[in-house]
């Protein structure tokens, strides 16, 4: 079984303590207490209900269920795979929103796959709106698409989970490749084995299949290549100062490469021994990233 790296990759940090929806003992009247409950309720609009839909696709598959923080600063949320083998983390800023309202910290505990299916009935070709109260049971959706207009809600779950700290990693190697090259390349040496060798020189990134199951194989890029026929994905970018060879799993490479439709290039960032950081950058909105710990080689 995968295990964690032990040099603290992923140390543990505290969750966002509760807030008291009404601090105090202040007396309101009807209309002001109305007022501040409005307030503090979470209302968001995506303009385009797809880049949920997106990022749930590529998150149901590690996580099923998951607490997504809400705050004046934004959307978050951070989870771990069943087998504490990867940890996802997602931020959309507030900013990056068509419209954001949320002055009190909200916690909604969701089911992705109930998410995704809610999505998928409501349509990702217009504007997505999101409302929910403190301390409420649901989470209400709405999109706009032309001349049709759904409305859903979706029961909110009771999470137990504690957010992570994730420490500040000194990578040595830093490589930015278009998405979709990413995904191709996963997808590919998939059919050979389960485990991949990432391979990173100064002149090069190798993604190596040694001892598959029906043989072997291995892809290598190059830096300034034009290794996708698109001409609008960006080249490829290699920083090393220290060459290193790493093993992972395939199956939650693929996993992470899920997330292609959300940006065009993905970055990877790795150091000797730690995690490898799979960064998608959600453009004017904020990040997807992935963390996967490297698998210990039976024969060092």
């Amino acid at each position: 079984m995968d295990m964690l790296v032990t040099k603290p990759a992923i140390a543990k940090g505290l969750f966002f303590p509760p807030v008291d929806q009404y601090p105090g003992k202040h007396r309101h009247t009807a209309a002001a207490a109305s007022v501040a409950h409005f307030r503090n309720m979470l209302d968001a609009r995506f303009c385009h209900a797809s880049t949920l839909a997106n990022t749930v696709t590529a998150l149901k598959d590690l996580v099923s269920e998951c607490n997504v923080d809400c705050d004046a600063s934004g959307m978050s949320l951070q989870a771990m795979d069943s087998s504490h083998v990867s940890l996802c983390s997602l931020h959309m800023a507030s900013k990056g929103f068509e419209h954001y309202e949320c002055q009190q910290s909200i916690s909604l505990g969701i089911n992705l796959v109930s998410l995704g299916k809610v999505l998928k009935c409501m349509g990702t070709d217009g504007s997505l709106s999101l409302q929910s109260q403190p301390n409420g049971d649901r989470l209400s959706l709405m999109c706009k698409s032309g001349d049709r207009e759904s409305h859903f809600e979706l029961n909110l779950m009771d999470i137990e989970n504690d957010r992570l700290g994730i420490p500040d990693v000194q990578y040595t190697s830093t490589v930015t490749l278009p998405s979709s090259e990413f995904q191709r390349i996963c997808r590919d040496l998939s059919v050979l084995g389960d485990t991949c060798v990432v391979v990173c020189r100064s002149d090069s990134l190798t993604f190596r299949v040694d001892n598959g199951d029906i043989g072997r194989g291995s892809i290598t890029i190059l830096p300034g290549s034009g290794t996708c026929a698109s001409a609008d994905d960006m080249s490829v970018s290699i920083d090393v100062t220290t060459p290193l060879d790493m093993m992972f799993s395939l199956k939650y490479l693929n996993m992470f490469a899920k997330s292609t439709p959300l940006a065009p290039t993905v970055t990877l960032s790795m150091t000797e021994n730690m995690p490898i950081r799979v960064h998608y950058p959600i453009d004017g909105l904020g990040h997807l990233r992935f963390y996967l710990a490297p698998k210990i080689n039976d024969d060092s």
